[in-house]
């Protein structure tokens, strides 16, 4: 939270221009809310940053933060800066409210059926449809709803869609999964909604087959924080090093 404190009050970088992914909701919520504490508390003595005030903060690099901290205490009023609230860090979230607010500006970029007033599928629904789809398939004996659930999970995680998996399924399991796969997610699509993994495998195919997409949110950001980076899973490391 303090690099982010810094890239703001000290670079001066726009706060929208600061991608902050975290692992947890509780955990951007209290990124948050201590920024918007910092910035209440700068406003309450009208501080503004000099030249010679950001030289200072810029020459100390990341390890001058608490500095820079300690520094606004002391720094006598220039003018106000502008008050920013929760709502200001529109960039600072889970990977998953990240990329929903991506996909709700582009998912009609995709050839798919998808319309930017999508729906998300709960766990309760996505069970529904693949026991339906197991059903017309004539495979409720051969998995179990669980077993596909996982399956779909891992594919996607993996960055395969049905169309990229089928290279890889040369057993009669894989064969079958593949079945299921692809009417599952044909009929999500139907439904105009997406299910959980949905949420970073179809930023993630958007990004591949749309360059001018992935430009722009490159151009977006000047800064990518990840928040426990070494925790991330394939495709959650390969979209930041998309958008780096």
């Amino acid at each position: 939270m303090y690099k982010i404190a810094y890239l703001i009050f000290g670079k001066q970088v726009h706060y929208n221009k600061i991608l902050a992914v975290t692992f947890t909701n509780k955990a951007a919520a209290e990124m948050k809310e201590r920024l918007v504490k910092i910035s209440g508390e700068m406003q309450s003595i009208g501080l503004s940053f000099s030249d010679q005030q950001s030289s200072l903060v810029s020459s100390s690099g990341d390890d001058g933060i608490d500095d820079f901290l300690q520094s606004i205490q002391s720094t006598q009023p220039a003018s106000s800066i502008k008050q920013l609230d929760a709502h200001s860090f529109k960039w600072i979230g889970t990977f998953h409210s990240i990329f929903l607010k991506m996909l709700k500006e582009d998912i009609e970029k995709l050839e798919m059926k998808y319309t930017k007033n999508f729906g998300i599928f709960d766990i309760g629904e996505t069970q529904s449809v693949i026991k339906d789809v197991l059903k017309q398939l004539s495979l409720t004996d051969v998995f179990k709803v669980q077993e596909v659930k996982s399956f779909i999970s891992t594919q996607k995680n993996n960055g395969l869609d049905p169309h990229a998996f089928i290279k890889y399924a040369n057993s009669d399991y894989d064969q079958n999964m593949y079945a299921v796969y692809d009417k599952y997610q044909k009929a999500l699509e139907l439904a105009n909604s997406l299910d959980f993994d949905d949420l970073l495998l179809l930023p993630y195919l958007l990004f591949k087959k749309h360059p001018n997409v992935l430009l722009k949110w490159q151009q977006q950001f000047t800064y990518i924080l990840v928040d426990e980076a070494q925790d991330t899973n394939w495709i959650q490391f390969e979209l930041m090093k998309m958008l780096s």
